[in-house]
């Protein structure tokens, strides 16, 4: 399938490759070419002859003699240079920003447990108030109840 890349242009001497040729050429995966056809950052159409999305080799990075990664000069999709790097030449403020945030993320996490825990002790403590409130009404009706059958008979009919 990686075989030679053939000119299945419209236009002739324009090199089209296929998405695995360019995947080779470029020294990556098939599917992470395929995903950066799908964003829009790498430029591709559908071949009319074969039905086929191709590429245009220029704007794949290798050369295809050695197999070696050649920036390709000029904006590709997305408008970024391609083949320019566009890492921060100190990355300790990032680095430390991180850590701080990976300890805020420790300490949420914390409260979280102890909000869980505070939530279930709670939660208990309502069940056991309950269940003396229904033991103290139960009681209650009782204690009336006898009281009332203990009264004579007229000062009950009398209300």
């Amino acid at each position: 399938m990686g075989g030679e890349p053939r000119d299945h242009g419209e236009q002739r001497g324009v090199e089209l490759l296929t998405i695995t040729q360019a995947a080779e050429r470029a020294q990556i995966s098939r599917k992470a070419m395929a995903r950066r056809v799908e964003r829009g950052t790498v430029p591709s159409k559908i071949d009319a002859a074969t039905g086929r999305r191709v590429i245009p080799a220029q704007v794949v990075p290798g050369n295809p003699e050695t197999g070696e990664i050649v920036p390709v000069s000029g904006v590709v999709g997305g408008g970024e240079p391609h083949g320019e790097p566009r890492i921060a030449a100190d990355l300790s403020p990032i680095l430390a920003r991180l850590e701080q945030l990976a300890a805020e993320v420790g300490r949420y996490r914390a409260l979280a447990q102890v909000a869980e825990s505070t939530e279930q002790r709670l939660a208990d403590e309502l069940h056991q108030v309950r269940a003396e409130r229904d033991e103290a009404r139960a009681a209650l009706e009782l204690a009336t109840h006898s009281a009332q059958r203990r009264r004579r008979w007229w000062s009950r009919q009398a209300g």
